[in-house]
C-alpha cells in the first residue's frame, strides 16, 4: 500500500493562477511556510518554504475566487513528483495536489491590513 499526505498552513506568494486543461481548470499557487527556532547559542532563528500547489474543479475555483497574495490558507493534500527532461536535462519538482482547504483569516483582521507573521496564529510556536 503507497500513501502520501501533507498538510500546510502559509500564506499565498503570488495570487492564484488559473488555467484550462483537457480535463477542466487547474489552480496554481505558492504557498510559503514560515518556521522559527532557538539555535546552539539559543538566538531565535527562521527560514521559509515555499510549496507549489494545484487544485482541480471546484475546490480551484473556490480558491481562485477567494485567495490572492498574502492571504493565509491552510491547506490539506498529497504530494505529486513531476519529472521531465529540456535540452537532455533531467529535471524533478514535487506539487501539493489539493484535496480540501480552509481559510484561517481571524474574524478582526480585514484585507486592507498587512499579513502578519503566520507564527503568531499558532498554538505551538
Amino acid at each position: 500500500m503507497n500513501y502520501t499526505s501533507v498538510q500546510l498552513m502559509g500564506r499565498l506568494t503570488r495570487d492564484v493562477d488559473v488555467r484550462a486543461t483537457g480535463k477542466g481548470n487547474v489552480a496554481s499557487f505558492t504557498v510559503a511556510v514560515n518556521k522559527s527556532f532557538k539555535n546552539a547559542a539559543g538566538e531565535r532563528q527562521e527560514y521559509t518554504s515555499f510549496f507549489e500547489c494545484a487544485a482541480f474543479g471546484a475546490t480551484g475555483q473556490v480558491i481562485a475566487q477567494n485567495f490572492s497574495k498574502g492571504r493565509p490558507i491552510f491547506v490539506d493534500g498529497e504530494l505529486k513528483q513531476e519529472r521531465w527532461m529540456t535540452d537532455g536535462v533531467k529535471h524533478a519538482r514535487i506539487k501539493v495536489i489539493v484535496n480540501q482547504f480552509q481559510f484561517i483569516d481571524r474574524k478582526d483582521e480585514s484585507p486592507s491590513q498587512p499579513p502578519q507573521n503566520i507564527e503568531d496564529e499558532l498554538p505551538f510556536s
